[in-house]
């Protein structure tokens, strides 16, 4: 009989630990490195709903923002790996970060990559107020008045800076970086004009650009924007560095690989939702099919990359963020 109890028990357990990511009616928390408002923001609170239609459960943001996500990746590097807390973020978090900060306060394999939720399609905009209207104007302004043209960033190492600095390296020109505490801060200062130039995803581009507020210059990626076809790319420009925006939805390491199977599962048919085509839509979002163990494989591929390119900038780990 004791045999029989223990079995039974250890049964439980192993059920419980392949249950989905809380018990239904459970609480899940989506910690989000980025203040409120912005591009991963708007994805965790759209994706929870869609969750918590699947699940039963109630998915809460939790907005960490500061010194260039580690704030909140700390946060969730260090949580309970029970299926009830996970991470979305982009790809600064875990590709960038590691190569510039000397004292990363985590470490980015504590992280398993659990499902891609799409890949950024950003356009590089200045305000019309500014007098430049194309990318060759921002660079020849950058290089007749170095240092004066201002260009917004999420911190250091940061896509947008990233961008920033391989453009100064290979159009010999000074672009002044101006660090934000992320997308919409950062949109709120391009729009302001505190600054001259900066990074917006071209789906919360829109409504500036039909207003005339704010005018895009070029396209990051290798392919042209359906909306603004005579809009360059930076690889057409000679300036693309072959680093992707991407979203990804992350876990603690250590938890069960039965919940982060059962993770990707569901976010895979949240994907599928009409309120998640209709904010990919918007957002100008692609989505990017992957298995959970190829998405896993795609961020360690990403980091090296990136690797890479922080070499040639010659940007080594030194810098703290705050």
């Amino acid at each position: 009989m004791q045999f029989f109890r223990s079995t039974v028990a250890a049964l439980m357990l192993a059920l419980a630990a392949a249950a989905p990511a809380a018990a239904q009616g459970g609480i899940v928390r989506f910690i989000v490195p980025s203040p409120a408002g912005g591009l991963s923001d708007g994805l965790a609170r759209t994706l929870g709903a869609q969750l918590k239609g699947l699940t039963g459960d109630t998915y809460i943001v939790e907005n960490k923002a500061g010194a260039s996500t580690t704030i909140g990746m700390r946060e969730c590097g260090l949580a309970k790996p029970d299926g009830r807390t996970f991470c979305i973020t982009l790809a600064d978090s875990l590709s960038y970060n590691p190569h510039v900060f000397a004292k990363l306060t985590y470490d980015p394999e504590q992280f398993i990559g659990v499902a891609h939720l799409g890949s950024g399609n950003a356009l590089i905009l200045v305000n019309t107020s500014s007098g430049l209207s194309t990318y060759k104007e921002l660079l020849a302004a950058a290089r007749q008045k170095p240092g004066a043209v201002f260009w917004a960033t999420f911190g250091d190492a940061s896509l947008p800076d990233v961008i920033r600095r391989w453009t100064n390296l290979k159009a010999g020109v000074e672009i002044a970086g101006v660090p934000y505490k992320g997308f919409a801060p950062s949109q709120q200062a391009l729009l302001a004009g505190e600054v001259q130039a900066g990074l917006v995803g071209i789906g919360a581009s829109k409504a500036f650009v039909a207003s005339g507020v704010l005018k895009p210059v070029a396209v990051v990626g290798k392919s042209r924007a359906a909306l603004y076809p005579s809009v360059p790319t930076l690889s057409e420009l000679g300036l693309d560095m072959g680093l992707p925006s991407y979203f990804g939805l992350y876990a603690p390491r250590g938890t069960p690989p039965a919940v982060v199977a059962r993770m990707h599962e569901l976010v895979q048919k949240s994907l599928q939702s009409d309120a998640m085509k209709q904010f990919f839509q918007t957002y100008t979002l692609d989505r990017v099919e992957m298995t959970q163990p190829q998405f896993d494989q795609f961020i360690r591929a990403d980091r090296m990359r990136a690797a890479e390119v922080f070499k040639t900038l010659g940007i080594t780990p030194g810098v703290i963020p705050d």
